[in-house]
């Protein structure tokens, strides 16, 4: 998962999510009512070459409603005038058949004022 900045220019600049590879297992991520660890994946051999690698992942588990799962408060790493570009590898796993749609939402919480959820992107899961 991915957060990185560029400027009107369109330099990119620091990724804003602390630990978005989850190396330090759920460091900087908060469980927003459900539960969740972090598994390590040895990635294969390609092309008969081994590549000794591993990629961690996130399981989110014991979600109840859509809104559940992980957060971070990236407040102090944004900034007015910036434009931010999301990418997340997800994957869906559930009893149930048919799709299942991953969304993304920034949390909004204003002092003296009711928290409100701004939607920025779907994806549907087939």
């Amino acid at each position: 998962m991915a957060g990185n900045i560029s400027d009107p220019s369109g330099s990119k600049g620091a990724n804003i999510l602390l630990n978005h590879d989850f190396s330090s297992g759920l460091s900087s991520w908060h469980l927003n009512s459900c539960s969740g660890y972090v598994i390590s994946a040895e990635t294969g051999a390609q092309g008969g070459i081994s590549t000794e690698s591993s990629v961690n992942y996130a399981v989110i588990t014991d979600r109840k409603e859509c809104w559940q799962g992980l957060e971070q408060d990236i407040t102090d790493r944004i900034s007015t005038g910036h434009t931010y570009t999301v990418l997340a590898c997800v994957g869906v796993s559930s009893l149930s058949q048919g799709s299942s749609d991953v969304l993304a939402t920034l949390k909004l919480e204003y002092h003296d004022s009711a928290t409100s959820y701004l939607f920025i992107g779907r994806y549907e899961v087939l």
